[in-house]
């Protein structure tokens, strides 16, 4: 139709706001500043983290370390503009008071604080300059001081140094020891008091220097070494103890023999491992029995060590022998069924074989009647033990064959019937001892051994030798021993020698009255008669006399109670009979163990024996206890802070009543009783001193580690989503190495920073329990009711965007403090109300294109979105 009309609109350009964060600021690690910023209707600061109230003009900030913050401003025009502010933060001064000091009261002593630039001492008393890094102190009791120090920043730290005031001076001794015999060590503690003190050991005995702080020593036995300690006017003491362990008594054996080319075995006792020399000829140098071979006399050395490491040596002699030069005589000739002796030279021993026809095969000289030439072999020992052999050859010629019976034993005083065979007539000699000696039978009645021949004549006139010999054995050589003295309640051992059968009375208080050995144990004094035959039938007795002798009386002394280092005489009165020698042990702390009454100063209680011998060696026994008053206290330990721990001390062998005395008395509930509970809030030694009812005084010490608690801090951020209320924790905590979270949700967690999701509605509860690794904990709990979902959505829609695929503002979408992907529904329509685009179920955005895919034109539009539940309408501008 041609028509026109005319409309306008007016747009107003409204300015930035002149946005101001303030200027920067420094401030201390852990301190709080407040940021101010100004020019406009709402702030939003970033990053939120350490912040109180991010959506505030003012806020509090707390980070912990320099953070620029960035402020966006929007003025009532809903233009915006940012500024920024830079916290610097500053760290604390490393404040130091210096290592913890020891004291004599009514002395003085400097202190050097470090890490600042400004001092302030905050325990004046007994301090002569207050406000300086170095001041004199003369504190009269043990005291915490403590020093604040500031830096150039201002920033202020502290720390606190305990000075121990005590008059005994802190001394160490050093641990025990031991060492070997002749050998030396040093001792004294490292160190073994504080700096300025001066020594005493009590005794030279050998020791280098009694002045010095760590002497070298090197006693013959075991000897405790007491150290005194002057520093100003105070006094400290301790003692060592070093252990002399005595060489080892090593022991090659006995010198022994052997004959050439023969082996000995050497066994060396009285240590764990050894060393033989010289080595060749040797099995192996590192045993304890190895075996030599040696081709001469040879001294072996054996260096044995016990199990304290100590080394002794001893030797023996292995003497190498020749063989012995063995002459078995001529070859001779004899008549058949005569006889010939063999005599052997050049040993001790003899062995000749064969052994048929000879009458004493193991003698040097034997008589031989072999019925044939036979080749004898003598084997010779010599008083080494080496051997050699030799023969002798006896040719036997035939002769009529005569019998002069066998051989046969008698005891002296008996007799036996001699019966020759093979002839017409006999003659027998030795004629002495014979009934008819001229008979083919005869009795023979010799006090000693005989040989009897018998000469024989046949009818052919041959003459032919026969002889038998009657071996008369003495009655036995028999010894019952001699006479022996016992102790009541002792046993005797009774050996008898010179037979082959013992019979022993009488029988009781007997052990083995058939045997050569036997032990008796006689009540009283008897006389025990012994009857033994011999093997040949021969019987003999002897008589011994045990003489049993009653124990002595013996009376180590009634028990007794005293102090450390006060010396006490044992022993009864008397402690043994007359006459008799006396040995105590243990030997701790005893003046001499062989008198009757010793004077002993043991340092703990101690029971000590006395063995008694009297005049007629018997032994008894007595024991006495020496009581020494002494206490125990718990072990070292450790706790965390802000816990208590009860520290207790035991009495042992003391006189009651007792009185108790603990320091220092900061963080103890009593400083009078044997139990206390401390709470201190640093590394704390306690000390203990303990009076008995006589007056005996004795201390110890128990060292507490106290280690720093964490705290448990956090805070945490809470996102609305579909599902629910995603929480997000800042862990704040400090001095803590794990963490354990439990949510109301059901949840847990170990992480540092952990996220969950709660439910709408509800109430949220939190708990976190930091620890360190130390096991020190600190638990925070925290609650607060949840509201419904709406409470949380902060929406921050955009009015205006410009789709124009320049990346900037191209999508119309909604910001805000959410993840609502998942339950978004958004529908656009044109200022008609013609629905130009929708989507449904995601986190929606609109790019300015409809549902064909066609832009739409610059306008104004209409957009419903549904997010949860919540319904928003609004406008939005389109601007290509």
């Amino acid at each position: 139709n041609g028509c026109i009309n005319i409309d306008s609109i007016k747009i107003t350009v409204n300015p930035l706001p002149i946005v101001n964060a303030g200027l920067n600021i420094q401030i201390c690690i852990g301190d709080t500043t407040t940021l101010l910023a100004t020019g406009g209707d709402s702030y939003v600061w970033t990053p939120t983290d350490s912040l109180a109230t991010p959506v505030n003009n003012s806020t509090l900030a707390w980070p912990t370390d320099t953070t620029t913050y960035f402020v966006q401003v929007a003025d009532s025009n809903l233009c915006e503009n940012w500024d920024s502010v830079t916290v610097i933060v500053n760290p604390l001064p490393a404040a130091s008071a210096g290592a913890d000091l020891w004291l004599c009261p009514s002395d003085t002593i400097e202190m050097i604080a470090t890490g600042g630039d400004v001092y302030t001492w905050l325990i004046t008393d007994s301090l002569g300059s207050p406000n300086n890094d170095t001041t004199l102190i003369w504190p009269m009791d043990t005291v915490d001081y403590e020093v604040e120090v500031t830096d150039l920043n201002g920033c202020t730290f502290w720390d606190t140094t305990r000075v121990i005031v005590n008059p005994v001076v802190p001394t160490d001794a050093g641990p025990d020891t031991s060492i070997c015999f002749l050998d030396s060590v040093i001792i004294g503690g490292n160190p073994t008091s504080p700096l300025g003190t001066t020594f005493s050991w009590s005794s030279l005995y050998g020791m280098n220097d009694s002045l010095l702080a760590n002497p070298t020593v090197s006693p013959a036995n075991t000897f405790t070494y007491s150290v005194e300690t002057v520093n100003h006017v105070c006094n400290g003491t301790d003692t060592v103890v070093v252990i002399v362990n005595p060489l080892p008594l090593i022991d090659a054996g006995v010198n022994t023999q052997i004959c050439l080319f023969d082996t000995a075995q050497l066994v060396a006792s009285g240590g764990v491992s050894y060393i033989w020399a010289p080595t060749d000829s040797l099995s192996n140098d590192s045993i304890a029995d190895p075996l030599v071979y040696p081709t001469d006399t040879t001294t072996y050395y054996v260096s044995g060590t016990d199990a304290n490491g100590c080394v002794n040596i001893d030797s023996i002699i292995v003497t190498v022998n020749p063989f012995p030069i063995v002459d078995a005589g001529q070859n001779v000739q004899i008549c058949i069924d005569d006889s010939t002796e063999l005599i052997a030279t050049g040993g001790d021993t003899y062995i000749w074989s064969p052994q048929n026809n000879l009458s004493t095969p193991l003698n040097d000289s034997t008589y031989a009647a072999p019925t044939d030439t036979t080749q004898y072999f003598v084997l010779v020992t010599d008083s080494n033990g080496c051997v050699n052999t030799d023969s002798v050859i006896v040719t036997v010629n035939p002769f009529p064959i005569v019998d002069a019976g066998l051989g046969r034993q008698i005891c002296i005083g008996d007799s036996t019937e001699l019966i020759a065979t093979g002839g017409d007539s006999y003659s027998w000699t030795p004629l002495n001892s014979l009934s008819t000696p001229l008979n083919d039978s005869t009795f023979a009645t010799p006090v000693d051994t005989t040989q009897y021949f018998v000469q024989v004549t046949d009818s052919n006139s041959c003459i032919s030798i026969d002889s038998v010999k009657i071996t008369v054995n003495p009655q036995p050589a028999v010894s019952a021993g001699i006479d022996q003295q016992i102790c009541i309640g002792d046993t005797a051992q009774l050996i008898a020698t010179g037979g082959d059968s013992y019979s022993w009375t009488p029988l009781n208080t007997l052990s083995t009255p058939n045997n050569d050995s036997t032990l008796a144990f006689p009540t009283d004094t008897t006389s025990y008669t012994v009857t033994i035959i011999d093997s040949n039938a021969c019987e003999n007795f002897d008589i011994v006399i045990v003489i049993v002798n009653p124990l002595p009386v013996v009376d180590a002394g009634t028990d007794t109670t005293s102090c450390r280092g006060t010396p006490v005489i044992i022993g009864g009165t008397p402690t043994g009979p007359p006459l008799s020698t006396y040995a105590w042990s243990p030997n701790f702390q005893i003046n001499d163990t062989s008198l009757a009454n010793p004077t002993v100063n043991p340092t703990q209680t101690n029971t000590y024996w006395v063995m008694v011998t009297d005049s007629n060696s018997c032994i008894d026994f007595d024991v006495v206890t020496v009581n020494i008053f002494n206490i125990t206290t718990m072990e070292d330990t450790s706790m965390c802070q802000f816990t208590d721990l009860v520290l207790s001390v035991n009495t042992v062998s003391g006189v009651g009543p007792y009185t108790y005395n603990w320091a220092p008395d900061s963080n103890l509930t009593n400083t009078i009783y044997d139990t206390t509970t401390a709470s201190p809030t640093v590394s704390t030694i306690y000390y203990i001193s303990v009076t008995d009812g006589n007056g005996c005084l004795e201390s110890d010490s128990i060292e507490i580690e106290v280690f720093e608690a964490p705290m448990s801090i956090f805070d945490y951020t809470l996102l609305p989503s579909c599902e629910g209320l995603l929480a997000e924790f800042e862990n704040q905590s400090t001095l803590a190495d794990s963490y354990f979270w439990e949510f109301n949700n059901g949840g847990t967690s170990t992480e540092t920073e952990p996220t969950t999701l709660f439910s709408y509605d509800q109430e949220l509860i939190i708990r976190l329990i930091a620890t360190n690794e130390f096991g020190c904990s600190d638990t925070t709990d925290y609650s607060e009711p949840v509201d419904g979902f709406a409470e949380y959505v902060e929406l921050n829609p955009s009015r205006v965007f410009t789709p124009n695929g320049d990346g900037i503002n191209d999508l119309f979408e909604i910001s805000g403090n959410f993840d609502l992907t998942g339950c978004v529904d958004l529908q656009i329509f044109n200022r008609w109300g013609v629905l130009v685009f929708s989507s449904s179920g995601s986190f929606a955005s609109w790019d300015g294109y409809t549902f064909a895919g066609e832009p739409v034109p610059d306008g104004v539009y209409f957009y419903i979105m549904e997010i949860n539940g919540m319904i928003f309408k609004k406008s939005i501008t389109l601007n290509r």
